[in-house]
């Protein structure tokens, strides 16, 4: 019996080595950009289910941040971090006066 355990363990231990592991994950969120500050790459938003979330900026992103005006509709994708942070991968606003209406993940776009 213990070969065979012991066949199943190295079979199983092939088998989970060899699939990916889950990323964090992703959601997306609709509201109204009620503060912004680009020093610490953070925006609040009000989402349309009347929750404020934080949202952190890193990378290009927070490079951007500036561009969004207060008051704005966003629709904005988020990485779910393991801490419960919320980091922007990528926005898109409507009906805003700003020369990154629509952030990739890369790069603006008016």
């Amino acid at each position: 019996m213990s070969r065979i355990f012991m066949g199943l363990v190295v079979a199983v231990s092939v088998l989970l080595c060899g699939m990916p592991f889950a990323s964090a994950a992703e959601k997306t969120y609709f509201g109204t950009v009620i503060h912004v500050e680009p020093k610490n790459s953070t925006m609040k938003v009000i989402t349309n289910d009347g929750a404020m979330i934080e949202v952190m900026a890193d990378g290009k992103a927070a490079k951007h941040l500036d561009k969004i005006p207060l008051n704005s509709l966003i629709d904005i994708t988020v990485e779910v971090q393991p801490d419960g942070k919320l980091l922007v991968k990528s926005w898109k606003m409507a009906q805003a006066q700003s020369s990154c209406r629509v952030f990739d993940g890369k790069m603006c776009a008016p």
